[in-house]
């Protein structure tokens, strides 16, 4: 390896925002681009930015300022807790919807007594609180969760941040986000298709009663489709509190033309129900009629918004695999304490824990087997199903499964640093390749 490569530092950091892939395209070549980044590659399918850069030259702060000012989100990592500054907890916080509402969590954290500083970031929805030195951090979670919910938001612990927890907190959003995404394309659908019956049915052999034909009354047909667009806008606001703000900070994206476009569309149809409405043009009325072009704007909506929905919904089912590996990893882990048997999480173990593994139960983390003697099915790490022998002193697998006799072992990479953790970020990033 080079020295330049040595000095280079490499992240792994989660985006947020990201809908298409023109988005995760356009962040990578933006990123490519800025002075002080070697490479910037974008998983659209897991939501993440590998990006390696010249810590002499830029920033993680200066990546993710330049990511804001395109429209999306960057998930800094959490510094190190200082330990002779105090003690760090993370905790999950809900309910904000913008920088004003992180911004109100972090000085409300940051008063309470006890805590020496505190910084919430908006894209994963986390607060990470540090605690002066001689403070109990678990005693005071009743505070700061009272605290967070006077605020008007909600807070609760989060556990350790290992791939496992992570995948499902981001497979949880990414579910709750399709059951909105559906709600609101029901919501337009449902007044699109009358809208454009109101428009367009007497063209199609429809004939509307003489109260609403745009030819003998295009006041009232202007009106019934002014009010049949608005249910449609409002399910695709998005669009427009995503769009102008990207249009104005100089970085337009698809929500920007859809916004400007059927923006342009809605604005002229108004004026022109405004003029139908003062008597401009009495007689063009009729022909004032076919001036109208909010069904035009409203379908655009309802279309855009249902092709996010499926790409949405595509993206969401690459996670099938992950989800195969994700459970290989046992529910429950039985460390060995003191002599006695203790059934804890498995994010919970340590290095150096003593594990017993029983026949029938898939081995906790990786480690080294220190006594007993077995035979473990190792087919999801070599394809090969015939079981292998495992006396004292030989490595064991994480996600692996024990078939015969019982086992303890010692803890040695748990969480991140296991093999099947790494397995799963390999699968990550070949499904955005």
């Amino acid at each position: 390896m080079s020295g330049h490569e040595q000095d280079l530092k490499k992240h792994r950091l989660a985006v947020g925002g990201m809908t298409c892939a023109a988005c995760s395209s356009r962040i990578e070549r933006v990123l490519s681009n800025m002075e002080g980044i070697e490479t910037a590659e974008v998983n659209l399918a897991a939501e993440t930015l590998n990006v390696a850069f010249d810590p002499n030259a830029t920033s993680l702060d200066a990546i993710s300022e330049r990511v804001d000012k395109l429209g999306f989100s960057l998930e800094l990592p959490s510094p190190p807790p200082r330990q002779e500054h105090g003690r760090t907890r993370r905790y999950a916080i809900s309910g904000m919807t913008c920088a004003a509402c992180s911004s109100r969590v972090e000085r409300v954290l940051s008063r309470l007594e006890g805590v020496e500083s505190a910084s919430v970031n908006l894209a994963s929805e986390a607060a990470l609180v540090r605690f002066v030195d001689g403070s109990d951090p678990a005693g005071m979670e009743d505070a700061v969760m009272a605290a967070v919910d006077k605020a008007g938001f909600g807070a609760a612990p989060e556990v350790a941040d290992d791939p496992h927890s992570v995948w499902e907190q981001r497979q949880q959003a990414l579910q709750e986000n399709l059951g909105r995404m559906k709600s609101k394309l029901s919501l337009a659908f449902a007044f699109a298709a009358p809208l454009m019956l109101v428009s367009m049915g007497p063209m199609l052999g429809m004939p509307l009663p003489s109260g609403i034909d745009h030819s003998t009354a295009p006041l009232a047909n202007g009106v019934l489709q002014l009010l049949l667009t608005l249910p449609v806008l409002w399910a695709g606001r998005d669009f427009y509190l995503k769009g102008f703000p990207n249009l104005f900070r100089g970085a337009p994206n698809m929500d920007s033309l859809i916004a400007v476009g059927t923006g342009a569309a809605i604005a002229y149809s108004v004026w022109t129900l405004v003029e139908t409405a003062l008597g401009v043009h009495m007689a063009e009325d009729g022909a004032m009629g076919h001036g109208y072009y909010f069904e035009s704007a409203a379908m655009l909506v309802a279309l855009v918004s249902l092709g996010k929905f499926f790409e949405t919904r595509a993206k969401a089912r690459t996670s099938e695999a992950i989800k195969g590996l994700m459970e290989l990893a046992p529910e429950t882990a039985t460390l060995i304490r003191n002599g006695e048997q203790v059934r804890v999480d498995p994010r919970e173990v340590v290095p150096g824990d003593a594990i017993l593994i029983k026949p029938g139960e898939r081995v906790v983390t990786d480690g080294v087997v220190e006594e007993g003697t077995s035979a473990v099915d190792e087919s999801m790490l070599t394809g090969e199903s015939i079981p292998v022998a495992k006396v004292v002193g030989d490595p064991v697998t994480g996600g692996t499964l024990n078939l015969q006799g019982a086992f303890t072992m010692r803890a040695e990479q748990v969480g991140a640093d296991m093999a099947l953790s790494r397995i799963i970020r390999m699968v990550q990033e070949a499904q955005g390749s």
